[in-house]
């Protein structure tokens, strides 16, 4: 095009989109799994803020996840980009993937009488999801097949694993407060003990008095 400073212009836009991406994911992702933590579909630990309403905790752990993007880029940079574009498409992938099962799900539990009231319906019904979860699946074979970003599918797969089994253990039922414990009767006296165990009567002693009454001996009793 003949600009000399085209190359320029060119990475201080790529740099800026770039900058821009990051800024919504650090608190655009934040919020959302703050949002998730407090309705009980991700750790507590994400519901926690600042004094000023801030999701910090949140917020760290996407910062650590773009410093981890930042370690690949200097052991592997050859390969950085291809690897986090193929975990970007594989989590875009599988979450289409939950949307049409979940659509699938949902109509099924629906009445004829409920799903002729929906006021927009999917051209083709079932069917048409079925074909998009078949091209979808697809694509996810497609990604396991080319070994350059088959490693996204051992890093997404584990964490779908690890997902799911918090959500199980954590949705899983819980005995109430208590109901391990046994609470024992009050103490009774140790009849037994008490029982065998003699009671003499207190023994009487003699008290030498210098002016014993009258009637009375040397040694009174009392």
């Amino acid at each position: 095009m003949g600009i000399a400073f085209a190359a320029s212009i060119l990475n201080f836009v790529v740099l800026t989109a770039s900058l821009s991406a990051i800024n919504s994911d650090v608190f655009g992702v934040g919020r959302m799994l703050h949002g998730m933590a407090e309705q009980g579909s991700a750790p507590k630990i994400f519901a926690r803020t600042s004094r000023r309403g801030i999701p910090w905790v949140t917020v760290m752990v996407m910062t650590v996840a773009l410093l981890f993007a930042v370690y690949l880029n200097y052991i592997m940079p050859e390969n950085v980009f291809l690897v986090i574009a193929s975990l970007a498409t594989f989590a875009t992938v599988w979450v289409w993937i939950m949307i049409l099962l979940s659509q699938i799900a949902f109509r099924r539990r629906l009445s004829p009488e409920e799903a002729k009231a929906l006021k927009f319906k999917v051209p083709g019904g079932v069917a048409t999801t079925a074909v998009g979860l078949v091209f979808l699946v697809f694509i996810i074979a497609l990604i396991g097949y080319h070994p350059d970003t088959r490693i996204s599918l051992y890093v997404g797969f584990r964490l779908d694993c690890a997902a799911a089994g918090w959500l199980a253990v954590e949705n899983s039922p819980r005995p109430p407060a208590g109901a391990g414990t046994v609470t024992l009767p009050p103490r009774l006296p140790d009849l037994a003990g008490a029982l065998s165990t003699p009671h003499y009567p207190p023994p009487i002693i003699p008290v030498m008095m210098s002016h014993p009454p009258v009637g009375c001996g040397k040694v009174c009793p009392f």
